[in-house]
């Protein structure tokens, strides 16, 4: 049996055990916690990493589109160029080769002017996106 003074003694000399036990409990709970926080940063640098990619994989999609507008465009103005000039021939009258010049230079920029709110639409719609 221990004496009130033996259990004192054994309480005494336990207590740097039981001061270790509790400075490495709290060291394993900030690991813990270090280690939660560690892996919060690395799916949010994921997250970013896959915005980046889908911000990419929309520009390459819209310069694709442009590039084919701007072919369009040159199509387009290639045929109205080629049916003004079939039309002028059978035109002799000056005053009419030149109203059917402004007619088509009022079509380039009305068809100009689309594209350009095309363009700016989609880059709305992209800084929305980002």
């Amino acid at each position: 049996m221990y004496t009130s003074g033996s259990r004192a003694l054994v309480a005494f000399s336990l207590a740097p055990e039981v001061s270790l036990l509790g400075a490495l409990a709290e060291q394993q709970q900030q690991q813990q916690q270090q280690q939660r926080q560690q892996q919060q940063q690395e799916q949010q640098q994921q997250q970013h990493r896959e915005q980046q990619q889908q911000q990419q994989t929309q520009q390459q999609q819209q310069q694709q589109q442009q590039t084919q507008q701007q072919q369009q465009q040159r199509t387009l103005t290639a045929e109205l160029l080629r049916l003004s000039y079939r039309y002028a021939a059978h035109q002799t009258h000056p005053l009419h080769q030149q109203q059917q010049m402004q007619q088509q230079q009022q079509q380039q920029q009305t068809l100009q002017q689309q594209q350009q709110q095309q363009q700016q639409q989609k880059l709305q719609q992209q800084e929305e996106v980002s």
